[in-house]
């Protein structure tokens, strides 16, 4: 003690440690520390991140400050993997005393954005003049593109429309008037993001579109599945 020329050595004390509770992968974390330094003294920080990375940052110090010298530091770091990690805080002065404190972090897998096709996804046959549902799964997307093409996905036949993604499913009538939608074996439905067309799919496999059955307004029809004349 002081009385017979002894200095008594007081703790550092880690008064508080703040930080996000959840990331994503590849995502920067922010994590602040503040230390109490009674002894106006050069602090260094140890940080375990926990999924095998440990960083020591040396030197971080109170030069001339009064005592009771109090300091906030921040620090960052990305997780590369999933995972429950604990982040452990140590830090230590030129004496010896030590703090320590931790936090717990929750790591995610980041969803990719992505849009899959559910109707038609090949071997339906649908007739022209009828009306059928196009529907869709997506995430991560805003509105949906749908085209009907045809010979491997590549030639566009007809624009179908642009729809909200989250409406999943849109009723289309065949057109009888489109003279690009011929009856065939080869179509399939194409639907990408509005915001990124590299976001698509299509039909896993092709499709058929078929005569109609109906009779024009100038034909006779003599039973429910037959004409006079011939099918349209």
């Amino acid at each position: 003690n002081t009385l017979y020329g002894c200095r008594t050595t007081q703790s550092i004390t880690i008064t508080s440690v703040s930080g996000p509770n959840s990331l994503n992968v590849g995502q920067t974390g922010t994590w602040t520390v503040t230390a109490s330094n009674p002894e106006n003294s050069q602090l260094w920080y140890y940080v375990d991140w926990g999924d095998r990375q440990l960083i020591d940052y040396g030197g971080i110090g109170a030069n001339g400050i009064p005592s009771d010298f109090r300091q906030t530091t921040t620090f960052t770091h990305i997780y590369s993997t999933t995972g429950n990690y604990t982040v452990k805080f140590l830090v230590r002065d030129t004496t010896g005393n030590q703090a320590q404190s931790s936090l717990s972090v929750i790591v995610r897998s980041v969803a990719q954005p992505s849009i899959t096709v559910i109707s038609p996804n090949g071997w339906e046959s649908w007739q022209r003049g009828t009306i059928h549902n196009i529907t869709w799964q997506s995430s991560g997307v805003n509105q949906v593109y749908i085209t009907l093409v045809k010979q491997g996905a590549s030639d566009v036949a007809a624009i179908i429309g642009t729809f909200s993604a989250s409406q999943n499913t849109y009723s289309w009538t065949i057109p009888t008037n489109n003279s690009d939608i011929n009856s065939g074996t080869n179509f399939k439905i194409f639907v990408s993001a509005l915001e990124n067309s590299n976001i698509v799919d299509f039909s896993d496999n092709y499709f058929s579109i078929v005569a109609s059955t109906a009779c024009t307004t100038n034909w006779v029809c003599n039973a429910w599945s037959t004409c006079t004349n011939k099918l349209q």
